[in-house]
């Protein structure tokens, strides 16, 4: 028997085993209600939808208000990076996007 018989062959038992062992069991499928959206999600959402319809101003300050409920979401650093960007401030946009890094960075390590 080469490798790959002996592979399939194997696979194979395993598949039977299982479901043999198993057709008297009932499988339950759960699947997860959706949640509610945060404040500071909610806000974000309505901000991109803003910046889609070319409304930079509202929402500039609807980025603005996710930030003070979460000053360290990195969506909202981004968005508020992308605003400032948008609006010519290319320093306060890099501070901005330099900040959504570091969040980043710092929830990888957890």
């Amino acid at each position: 028997m080469n490798a790959l018989t002996k592979i399939a062959a194997v696979t194979a038992f395993a598949v039977m085993g299982s479901l043999q062992a198993r057709a008297g069991d009932t499988v339950k499928i759960t699947i997860p209600r959706h949640s509610q959206m945060t404040p500071v999600q909610r806000l974000n959402r309505e901000g991109v939808e803003a910046v889609k319809q070319h409304q930079y101003e509202k929402a500039a300050t609807l980025f603005y208000k996710a930030y003070l409920f979460d000053p360290g979401d990195p969506f909202t650093l981004n968005n508020l990076g992308y605003i400032s960007e948008l609006d010519g401030n290319l320093e306060r946009a890099n501070k901005f996007y330099a900040l959504a890094s570091e969040q980043i960075g710092r929830a990888s390590c957890r």
